[in-house]
């Protein structure tokens, strides 16, 4: 009777390992990968991008004069 435990024991671990643990591991490891992917082309993508644009002048803003705006009338159906 005991042997029979103990190998229903260790058959309950082995498609435990099997079923979960190791899927869930693989997962893990295969999401860590894609995001160290992600983040070195996020890396070398802004470094490139942040050498090609130079910082504009900051220019002062336009100043409206009445002119520039136009009357209308509103359409009455």
């Amino acid at each position: 009777m005991q042997a029979i435990l103990i190998i229903l024991g260790i058959y309950l671990l082995y498609k435990f390992m099997v079923d979960f643990a190791i899927p869930v591991y693989k997962a893990s490891r295969k999401v860590q990968e894609q995001f160290k992917n992600m983040q070195q082309r996020t890396n070398s993508n802004g470094n490139s991008s942040q050498n090609n644009y130079k910082a504009s002048p900051v220019s002062e803003p336009v100043k409206t004069s009445k002119k520039d705006y136009i009357d209308f009338e509103e359409i009455k159906d």
